[in-house]
């Protein structure tokens, strides 16, 4: 498994909130900084994602943030 799709399986799991941050750290064999790492966006952070993944132990977001294409669709009227 390359880096990138670890640290994808490790968003999945952070979203998923079922796992504590150690159970996740030690599922893929990492330490729990790197989970927190990752949880705050200061290592393999994604463009698409909101971060913290986690606040205070519970998932923020339910999905990925959508991308906007066009400024209409952020207010309704171009710019």
């Amino acid at each position: 498994m390359n880096t990138q799709d670890r640290i994808d399986e490790i968003i999945v799991e952070l979203y998923a909130n079922e796992l504590s941050i150690a159970k996740i750290a030690k599922e893929f064999g990492v330490t729990k900084q790197y989970i927190y790492m990752i949880n705050s966006g200061s290592s393999g952070r994604m463009e698409n994602y909101k971060y913290p993944i986690r606040d205070r132990g519970y998932a923020t977001h339910a999905k990925p943030l959508e991308k906007k294409e066009k400024p209409t669709d952020n207010y309704g009227e171009e710019l």
